[in-house]
């Protein structure tokens, strides 16, 4: 069990997820959608 929590404690810590390319919009993505930054603020909540 302290294995688990450990290694979850490493993942947390390492920050791999939270710049994934694949998962990122650019601003000329947007621009090409005809959305305004509000809304795709809105539909990132």
């Amino acid at each position: 069990m302290q294995r688990l929590e450990k290694k979850r404690e490493v993942e947390i810590r390492s920050y791999e997820d939270l710049m994934v390319s694949e998962k990122m919009t650019s601003n000329k993505q947007i621009a090409a959608t005809s959305k305004s930054f509000q809304e795709v603020e809105q539909d990132f909540m």
